[in-house]
């Protein structure tokens, strides 16, 4: 099998592999943590991934980020004695904008040659698709970041607020008393839920590898 068979088998089946492993891997996770902490846990993720899409969403459509994260990057590349972010991407310094700065470095980048990387210049519709994409990419790359910034803290407030020791502590001693059951993690709707964030997390890896993939 040669080096080209083998990446693309890679690239058909790698990200099958990847989402069946992460849904079996949720499973497992949903099933050791049990249904109350997989489900606030689920919640807490549901909670990030809402604020993040409404940011993610704000920043493409509105058209002063363009130009705000080119400026505001040099001033802050300034402050730490560097080049201007288009000086440090290869692109002209008349470029104002981040789509401006991917529309000159995205052909250069592209090692099809010369003479297709001037086709590819020119060819207005094909270049703002893979500059718009790229673009897209950007924003949830830094996105991704800030998800999982907001997962981390909102399990502290997890562990703060809402432990499951704590939990399992005030239902068996209720139980003590003759009020409700006793404490039972439910381990196979834990594994459920589990499953069901793994999918989720899974089809946004998807979607997020294709445009990778589109681009390249």
């Amino acid at each position: 099998m040669t080096l080209n068979e083998i990446v693309n088998l890679a690239v058909q089946w790698g990200p099958t592999v990847i989402f069946i492993l992460a849904v079996f891997l949720a499973f497992l996770t949903g099933i050791r943590r049990g249904f109350r902490k997989s489900t606030i846990l689920a919640i807490n993720a549901l909670i990030a991934f809402a604020i993040v899409i409404v940011v993610f969403i704000y920043l493409v459509k509105n058209p002063l980020t363009d130009e705000y994260v080119v400026t505001y990057t040099n001033i802050i590349l300034e402050k730490l004695g560097q080049d201007s972010i288009q000086n440090l991407l290869g692109a002209r310094e008349s470029c104002n904008s981040l789509k401006d700065i991917l529309s000159e470095i995205i052909p250069k980048s592209m090692d099809l040659g010369e003479g297709v990387s001037t086709v590819v210049k020119d060819n207005g519709a094909y270049l703002g698709a893979l500059v718009n994409s790229a673009y897209h990419l950007v924003f949830a790359v830094i996105l991704s970041i800030v998800y999982t910034i907001l997962v981390f803290l909102f399990y502290i407030l997890y562990l703060i607020f809402l432990p499951e020791g704590r939990y399992k502590k005030k239902k068996n001693k209720l139980y003590v008393k003759g009020v409700g059951k006793p404490y039972k993690k439910r381990r196979l709707l834990g594994g459920l839920v589990g499953s069901l964030r793994g999918v989720v997390g899974g089809l946004v890896f998807l979607s997020f590898f294709g445009s990778l993939l589109f681009i390249v």
